[in-house]
């Protein structure tokens, strides 16, 4: 078990763990094995004690790098949603559809911005010509490029998570 995030603010630390299988390794040739059963918490910087924790369906192939902290909300994307909790209690404010792709280049993260009062979802389409999706996040390790499959931005509402509007996009090795 080990932390694949952190994030502090306002004397709390936000943290995104996992559990790897570490004998998993060997067989994989050095590459480092997939994140398994994520979650998400928040402890006081002070005293280290646990406020809350979240360990479902919806943190469980919590997407890389989407946490993002405003205010008095903290944002992150599943595979099927962009999802908003209250930072002092953990509940769940709001949860908007957006589903991504399920088989994801390791390379491949979706990109998640807050601007003011706007929630701004960036990634490849779910679907890539009917591709049938797995269940659980599927992780590919490869280095190979070519042209970057099409992709959709999604802006939704801070407060309420109302979709505003969305428009193409591209994935590249930085963002979409």
């Amino acid at each position: 078990e080990g932390t694949q995030e952190i994030m502090v603010d306002d004397g709390k630390i936000y943290l995104v763990v996992g559990q790897q299988d570490l004998a998993e390794t060997a067989l994989r040739r050095g590459e480092s094995p997939p994140v398994q059963a994520k979650r998400l918490m928040a402890m006081n910087a002070d005293t280290g004690q646990v406020v809350w924790h979240k360990a479902d369906a919806d943190t469980i192939d919590l997407l890389p790098l989407t946490p993002a902290l405003q205010g008095d909300r903290l944002y992150f994307e599943s595979p099927d949603h962009v999802i908003s909790l209250n930072t002092q209690t953990g509940s769940e404010l709001w949860r908007a559809e957006r589903p991504l792709q399920k088989n994801r280049w390791a390379w491949s993260t979706p990109t998640l911005v807050i601007h003011g009062d706007v929630v701004i979802s960036a990634d490849r389409a779910a679907s890539e010509d009917g591709e049938e999706q797995p269940d659980r996040v599927a992780w590919t390790v490869s280095a190979a490029g070519g042209e970057a499959p099409p992709g959709e931005m999604v802006a939704f509402d801070a407060a309420s998570g109302q979709e505003l509007w969305r428009g193409p996009a591209r994935e590249a090795y930085n963002a979409p």
